[in-house]
């Protein structure tokens, strides 16, 4: 929503709560409206009214425009006409109502009236004899369809006065003109009214009281309107869509178990408007299912003549059953609308029984595994034929660790100098010879601490280095007879110091110890002959950026008042509007290869963004691979990148993982030859039990749907949720859960399914070269691997693969954190996602 500032009205007070600043909203196209040219500061007198009611010219505006238009004084009215001649008689077409209210209503009250019904106030603004103890106020609204009938734009114009209730009835001709204010007026929304969102509530209010030929009428006649429309589409591919099929047989005795809103319905509670326009649209595709509503409606003796013509909509405009989300938003994630909640949910069907071996089998499988890799070249000699990628997916808890810190003069590669550091403390106390790569030192000079974390976030190791380098080579005053700062003394220390470990890492003849990120940008520079990565590395493989519009412009304001030589600062302003341009002219959910920016110099923009806060998202995008631009459910607009980095192919590669996936690395290493060895699940000691009724998506946990947990469970769930438990844990949570170990043997509950975001699947999608065009969701049966099960998930086979493997790894590696198969740990999973740890499915507690 945008403000058009001027004085602060007490109309702008009230609406303050409904203001929000998220992003960046596309403006509506522009229109047509009559408008005079003359601005005013006090309302016009009787005298001036005569001279402006001849002079309102056909202006083509915007909602922005309008806006400044009426907070200026400008009378305007909602229509143009022939030769600018304003009667009824001369109209020709408009796509403005408007409403005035001059009886001390309240605008919040209005505005929130209108948008139960879908409807979005525009512009609300305070009339010239508006005061503060007695409100007087009209509403704006701009519809996306241009109406040339008369009759028809008479109509609606007395639909949105009925919906109103009480606005000026004076004020319903087409011809009637508005003045502007002398208050602040308010533009609430930049987006035109959809037709085929305001449709349903237009209808009921034209067609409620009349003779049913009059109704065919108003029905053809807002018909011809939605041909012209975006409406259309739900009807051109009516013969392929599996939700035109009409529902035979429907169970509303188990739906209502499954809704409880539903249920609600059907025991006296009476539905809104939203509501009831979503029920009507799934029950008229089930067998019997208006006439149900008609008889719980009849029951329930609230709902007035327009409620009931609503159930007739969804057949006289060729509806499709709209989504559960704005009926019950507890179910979203696992219905895509109400035409199959009536099954009785199967749980999970487990094809073939799992045969779990012991965790001492798992870990003489690996132990075998990894000696043979280790082994290559001469067992290949022997005719084996052992492939210099390896990918062995074994157990957590299978005693992984212990085998690979014996191997001998390798590089292992762990997610976090954290884990670094507890590897390193490890081998210490075996008594294993290593090398670690240091931390990266904090100097006091915060310049390049800032720089040198931006090089390293956009993967620029080169120069990282480099900055350290010229540190440690600093000019010394001490040969000149000066005197060192002592925090310089310190820094170039630090330096020296940083670069003589890492020297000693790079050059070491012993097992070097560090992390992903170093080993898979650095590897050349350890020159070892095989790599081996503690945990998956997948995602690091395929780093994803994201940022919002926002992000450009807090940097425009950080060059501003950082930068005091004016000709740079202006060039850096060029360079990142550069960047806007660039993705203004992005499709809108559209992944494509990214292009080249022109930049004035871009190697400047580089080193200087990147002393900037955010700066390094940026960098990291106009450096991605593919890129997408996404305008999300908030109306924020995000931009999304992902880069692909290639394989280590110069040394012998092992992935240690007790979550990778074949499907997925299948199509990650198409080009390349690769081994998956899957070791064996191992069996725990006390039987995970998970219980698949529900999702517990973050949708059900904000209406309040929580599961029966074990007493004195430690909770591991979305980091956003962690405060709805008494027990959470304060350092995992969903997107946090690898190689933590202080969960071994306690009593867990993993609560929760972490469904990644659409738009982090279509990016993957792209880089692993599967087609994301298909975005359609359904609830189906699905199968995956050894279980089949009912999900909300995409139709398309191959995102519905992503997006369920992603979210099984995120619950394997959760589930992990007890060590079942080492520990007595008990251990429940609520999720509708199956696992193979699990070894007990129930659907309810």
């Amino acid at each position: 929503m945008s403000t058009i500032k001027k004085e602060k009205s007490t109309l702008s007070l009230v609406l303050e709560h409904l203001k929000t600043t998220s992003g960046t909203v596309t403006p509506s196209k522009t229109f047509y409206t009559s408008i005079h040219p003359k601005a005013w500061n006090t309302k016009p007198s009787k005298k001036d009214i005569g001279e402006i009611s001849k002079n309102l010219f056909a202006t083509q505006t915007t909602i922005a425009d309008l806006g400044n238009f009426l907070n200026n004084g400008h009378t305007f009215a909602p229509a143009i006409f022939k030769n600018n001649i304003r009667n009824n008689a001369s109209f020709i077409s408009t796509q403005i109502f408007a409403l005035d209210f001059d009886d001390n209503q309240n605008p919040r009250e209005k505005i929130k009236l209108f948008k139960d019904y879908g409807i979005k106030v525009n512009i609300v603004y305070n009339s010239f004899s508006h005061t503060e103890a007695y409100n007087k106020f009209r509403l704006v609204f701009v519809l996306d369809t241009e109406i040339t009938d008369r009759k028809l734009r008479d109509k609606i114009q007395l639909a949105f006065m009925a919906m109103a209730v009480d606005a000026d009835p004076a004020c319903k001709d087409v011809a009637r003109m508005f003045f502007g204010s002398n208050k602040a007026a308010t533009v609430l929304s930049l987006q035109a009214n959809k037709l085929e969102d305001i449709l349903p509530a237009i209808d009921i209010y034209i067609n409620s009281n009349v003779s049913r030929p009059t109704q065919i009428a108003n029905t053809n006649s807002l018909k011809s309107l939605q041909k012209r429309t975006s409406l259309y589409i739900y009807n051109k591919d009516v013969h392929k869509s599996k939700e035109n099929e009409n529902i035979l047989y429907y169970n509303f005795e188990q739906a209502q178990k499954t809704s409880t809103v539903l249920n609600s319905f059907a025991t006296g509670t009476h539905l809104k408007y939203r509501q009831l326009l979503v029920l009507s649209t799934n029950m008229d595709k089930i067998k019997g299912g208006i006439k149900w509503m008609r008889e719980c409606m009849d029951k329930t003796g609230t709902y007035k003549a327009e409620d009931y013509l609503l159930l007739s909509v969804p057949s006289r405009y060729g509806y499709l059953p709209m989504d559960i989300d704005d009926f019950d938003p507890s179910l979203m994630g696992e219905f895509k609308n109400l035409l199959y909640i009536d099954k009785n949910r199967q749980g999970v069907q487990v094809l073939k029984k799992i045969d779990k071996i012991s965790v001492d089998e798992v870990s003489n499988n690996f132990s075998t595994s990894i000696e043979m890799i280790a082994n290559r070249d001469f067992l290949n000699n022997l005719g084996n034929t052992i492939k210099q990628i390896n990918i062995l997916k074994a157990s957590v808890g299978s005693g992984k660790t212990k085998k690979i810190i014996r191997q001998k003069n390798v590089l292992i590669a762990v997610p976090t100098h954290k884990l670094k550091n507890e590897l390193a403390e490890r081998m210490k106390t075996e008594g294993i010879e290593f090398v670690t790569t240091p931390e990266t030192p904090v100097f006091n000079d915060k310049e390049i601490n800032e720089t040198y974390k931006f090089y390293q976030d956009i993967g620029d190791t080169k120069k990282a280095n480099q900055l350290i380098k010229n540190k440690a080579n600093e000019f010394s005053f001490k040969s000149s007879g000066f005197i060192d700062d002592p925090k310089e003394l310190e820094d170039r220390q630090l330096a020296k110091d940083y670069l003589d470990r890492l020297n000693q890492a790079y050059n070491a003849g012993v097992t070097v110890i560090t992390t992903h990120r170093r080993a898979i940008l650095s590897a050349k520079a350890f020159n070892k002959r095989h790599i081996i990565f503690d945990e998956d590395i997948f995602k690091e493989l395929l780093p994803i950026v994201t940022f919002k519009r926002s992000d450009l412009t807090d940097l425009i304001s950080q060059i501003r008042t950082t930068e005091k030589n004016k000709k740079l600062a202006t060039q850096f302003e060029k360079d990142i509007r550069a960047v806007y341009n660039y993705l203004d002219l992005l499709p809108t959910a559209i992944i494509r290869p990214r292009e080249k920016i022109i930049f004035n110099n871009e190697a400047n923009f580089v080193e200087k963004i990147g002393r900037l806060k955010g700066g390094e998202k940026i960098i990291n995008f106009i450096q991605s691979d593919f890129v997408m631009r996404h305008v999300g459910t908030d109306d924020i607009e995000r931009f999304y990148g992902i880069k692909k980095y290639e394989m280590l192919l110069d040394s012998q590669v092992t992935i240690v993982s007790g979550t990778a996936d074949d499907w997925i690395y299948s199509k990650l290493f198409k080009d390349i030859d690769y081994d998956f060895h899957n070791l064996g699940i191992a069996k725990n000691i006390i039987p995970i039990v998970q219980y698949t009724g529900k999702a517990y998506s973050k949708t059900q946990m904000e209406a309040g749907e929580y599961p029966m947990l074990q007493e004195g469970s430690t909770v591991i769930t979305y980091k956003d949720y962690k405060d709805v438990f008494e027990t959470p844990d304060e350092l995992t949570h969903f997107g946090n859960t690898s190689g933590f170990d202080h969960l071994k043997g306690e009593t867990l509950s993993v609560v929760g399914t972490p469904i990644p975001h659409p738009t982090i699947v279509m990016m993957y999608a792209r880089a692993l070269g599967i087609s994301y065009e298909n975005q359609q969701k359904e609830y189906k049966s699905f199968l995956l691997d050894n279980y089949r099960f009912d999900m909300f998930t995409y139709s398309d086979e191959n995102l519905a693969k992503i997006e369920l493997k992603l979210t099984q790894m995120e619950l394997e590696q959760a589930v992990g954190r007890g060590r079942a198969s080492r520990t007595d740990a008990q251990l429940e999973l609520f999720s509708k996602v199956p696992i193979d740890s699990t070894d007990i499915f129930k659907t309810k507690k």
